[in-house]
Order: structure tokens, then C-alpha cells, then sequence
């Protein structure tokens, strides 16, 4: 897997604000026979936020490989880091002005953002120093993506159920037509020997030949009350049906793939956790204790959240060409084949055991699968070293949020501040070779370079 990189580029934004400021004051009240009149002019008491600009920069970091260009035409190993350490962050919060429950003192102001204790970061995982240093461990984790792309983006058959049923199931027509044949045998001897359509059923009861003979809607009945393994005969050979037609697109969609090349681009999964880091009672925030229990109709408190996503995906150029799937052919007898499936099964017809072991072309469907089975087999043998890719890469974007929650419950209503630390991390990598991950040049067995040559696929 290639990671090494050529280039690092970093850019910082700083915070407009830097340093102490005030962030508001109290004022007493002035009362006069224990009544208020007013508030004092004075401003008392200021609080003070000290604003860290050094902690609260936000910064990119970008590390890829210079390519020749413009234009670029070329991609290779990527990643990048984008760190905002507080959002929102410059400025103070919910100004206002929040009395005690007694009325003799007020707060007028609002609130800092959080510092950087109060996102209890002992790993530093939000610190920009050390977002800074090249080969930062805050990018997320690409273990196995490599392979795992390989994997599920390369052609491969057994994505293709109805392929391996195909595979195992080659006894499966023979199966149905000598149920069919059973079932026409009954049928005829439910009619006394002879072979009867419909029509010809009722042309003998109209000429009164046969006069104890059950019209063909009861004898039908009586047949199905009596036979009981027609109803699942039927399903059965519906179920076969879907086989066979979508046996013989999948083939087409093959052929029309076999020896060119395809692109493909797969998911390799997505990850989404929130969980709960810290939690206290009291205002964090500054003022922080200065605004005293008087002030809130009930414990004010803070919590502390950490929520992960992720998403993962492959994108790849694949090549396969194997000449067995050049001579695999549905035949027109397809067409023969659902003719009579619409007419006796799909069409809502009755059915009679005889139209269906008569009308179905058996023989066909027999060979059919016969050489579908001996094709799946073959194609699944040599797929390995028959699929060569021009390129694939591997993606994985991650966002890693803490939230920080102040609940401040004011007598006169309760409001709730949130602030946000955010990196994002976006990667690209490549595979090392035709064959994925895993395999490099040096690995590769003379066959596997020689299709890699006739591809027109050169290392590097």
C-alpha cells in the first residue's frame, strides 16, 4: 500500500480575538424601606475571559505527492487534516441581562467559549501543535480497506446467486421433467387413456359421447384435490423460469463486458457513533461560580459529547476476458421457452399436465444448464488471473465532532449554549499493483505479468 508523500502543506486561520476581555459585570440593587428603586451605575464586579488564540486557530494540513501538469491527469496517495478547534468561538455568547431570584442583584453580559479544559482533552486530540506535526495520528484508521476494496470491487461471479445455483443445479430440469411426465400420465389415465385438450374434453360431452365423462373444470379440480405435489410442481417450475431468463441476462451483461475494461466504484462501509464523555453539574462557562445558585430555578449543567462518521469507499478501472463466456449463448430457444411458460404458466391459464410436459422444450433447458454449470465452473477457476485493474483507489472520509452542551436554567427561562471542536480527516490511497493491495510487482507470477503487459499495465 503506497503512503509515502512528497509534499506537506499547512495553513493556520487565526482567531480575530486574543487575550483578556470583559465579558460583563453585576449591579447591586438600591432599595429604600426594603424597596427596589434601581440599579447601581456602577459596574461592578467584571468578569474577565481570557480568550487562548494559540488553542483556538483552526488549521489544514495537506499531504500529497506533486504530479506533472497542468492538466493532471494523474491521482496517487492524498490525505488532509482540517482542524476547527471551537465553533463558534469569537465573540461572547447570549448577552442578556439575568436577575437573582431575590432581585437584589443582577448580571449583565454574556459567555465565553469554552477553554481548553473544559473539553477534557488530555490526548491532545484537538491540540493544534500537534495537529501540526507531519504524520499526524488523527487521520482515521485505513487497516484492510485496501484489500477489502479489492475484494468487492473486482468482477466476481459468486456476487451473481442465481450463477451458483446454476452451478449446483444442473440435475434440477431433469428433475422437473420427469415430475411432468408423471403428472402426464396421470392426467391421461384420469381420462380414460386418451389425450384431451380442453376443447376437445368438450367436444365430447356436446356430441354426448362421452356422457359420464366430468366437465374439464371439475375434472381439473378433482385432479388438483387429488394430486397433491402439482401446486408445489408449479412453483417449482415458476422459480426455475426466473432462473433461467436471469441466468441468461447476467451472460449478457457479461458477454457485453468480456475484454473491455469496467469501471467500478463500491462502498466498504460507514460508521456512526455518539457517546457521552463527561457531564457536571454548575456553570463552566465563564462567569462561571460568580453566577451563584440564586440565579437558576434548578442546577444548572454541562455535558460533554463526542460523535464519529466515517465513510469508506473504492474506486477502480478492472479488465477481464475470458473466451469461454464468448461461446455461451442463450440460443433462440429461449424464446421457445418462455413462449410456452406465458402460455400455460405465466399467461393465468389452467394448465393441464399434459400442455405443460408437452409445450416446455425439456431438452434444451436440460443441455442448457448442463453447459451453464461446466461454464461457471471454468470462469470461476481462471477469474483469479483473468481481471487485471489499471488503478484503484481507496477512500475514506472521517469527521470526529465534540460538542459541548451548557444548560442554564434562568428563573426568567432557560437558554442552552453549544460549542463545537470539528477534524475532518479525507485520505486517498493507491493499490501497488494490477492485482490489488496485497500483491506488488515482485510478487506477481509470470503469467500474471504477462497479462498485466498485454493489458498495457507497467509498473510505475
Amino acid at each position: 500500500m503506497t503512503s509515502s508523500f512528497t509534499r506537506t502543506r499547512k495553513r493556520i486561520r487565526p482567531t480575530e480575538k486574543s487575550g483578556p476581555a470583559e465579558i460583563g459585570h453585576f449591579n447591586p440593587a438600591i432599595t429604600s424601606d426594603g424597596k427596589f428603586v434601581a440599579w447601581h451605575s456602577a459596574n461592578i464586579f467584571p468578569q474577565i475571559h481570557t480568550y487562548q488564540s494559540g488553542l483556538f486557530n483552526s488549521a489544514t494540513i495537506t499531504e500529497d505527492n506533486i504530479h506533472e501538469g497542468p492538466p493532471y491527469k494523474s491521482g496517487g496517495p492524498f490525505r488532509t487534516l482540517e482542524l476547527v478547534p471551537c465553533m463558534p468561538y469569537d465573540g461572547i455568547h447570549a448577552v442578556g441581562t439575568y436577575v437573582d431570584s431575590a432581585g437584589t442583584m443582577r448580571y449583565v453580559g454574556g459567555f465565553g467559549p469554552p477553554t481548553s479544559n473544559d473539553w477534557r482533552d488530555s490526548s491532545g486530540l484537538f491540540d493544534l501543535n500537534i495537529a501540526l506535526v507531519t504524520n499526524s495520528p488523527r487521520h482515521a484508521s485505513m487497516d484492510g480497506l485496501g484489500d477489502k476494496g479489492y475484494a468487492r470491487a473486482k468482477p466476481r461471479l459468486e456476487q451473481a446467486s442465481a450463477f451458483v445455483f446454476a452451478r449446483e443445479g444442473g440435475e434440477i430440469p431433469r428433475m422437473l421433467r420427469t415430475t411432468s411426465k408423471g403428472f402426464h400420465d396421470a392426467w391421461r389415465a384420469l381420462l380414460g387413456g386418451g389425450i384431451f385438450t380442453r376443447k376437445s374434453i368438450e367436444d365430447e360431452i356436446r356430441s354426448g359421447r362421452v356422457i359420464k365423462l366430468m366437465k374439464p373444470k371439475k375434472l381439473a379440480d378433482q385432479f388438483l384435490n387429488q394430486q397433491f405435489g402439482w401446486k408445489p410442481f408449479l412453483s417449482d417450475l415458476r422459480r426455475f423460469d426466473n432462473v433461467i431468463n436471469n441466468s441468461a441476462k447476467m451472460i449478457s451483461d457479461i458477454k457485453s463486458r468480456n475484454g473491455l475494461w469496467t469501471r467500478k466504484r463500491v462502498s466498504l462501509g460507514d460508521e456512526n457513533t455518539v457517546q457521552l464523555l463527561a457531564s457536571g453539574n454548575g456553570v463552566s462557562l465563564s462567569p462561571g461560580a460568580a453566577l451563584g445558585a440564586q440565579y437558576f430555578s434548578s442546577p444548572p449543567h454541562w455535558e460533554l459529547y463526542e460523535t464519529f462518521e466515517s465513510h469508506a469507499y473504492a474506486v477502480g478501472k478492472f479488465y477481464y476476458y475470458n473466451p469461454a463466456f464468448d461461446d455461451v449463448d442463450p440460443g433462440s430457444n429461449l424464446a421457445l421457452w418462455n413462449s410456452a411458460m406465458q402460455g400455460v404458466i405465466l399467461a393465468g391459464a389452467r394448465p393441464s399436465p399434459s400442455n405443460i410436459y408437452k409445450s416446455i422444450p425439456w431438452s434444451w433447458a436440460i443441455d442448457w444448464m448442463t453447459n451453464l454449470g461446466l461454464h461457471v465452473d471454468y470462469y470461476s477457476d481462471m477469474l483469479v488471473d483473468s481481471v487485471a485493474c489499471q488503478y484503484l483507489y481507496v477512500m475514506k472520509t472521517a469527521v470526529r465532532k465534540r460538542k459541548y452542551i451548557q444548560y442554564l436554567p434562568f428563573h426568567k427561562g432557560a437558554i442552552q449554549l453549544e460549542f463545537e471542536r470539528i477534524i475532518t480527516s479525507k485520505q486517498r490511497q493507491e493499490g501497488v499493483g494490477p492485482y490489488g493491495f496485497s500483491l506488488t510487482w515482485d510478487q506477481l507470477t509470470p503469467r500474471q505479468l504477462a497479462i498485466a503487459g498485454a493489458l498495457g499495465i507497467s509498473r510505475k
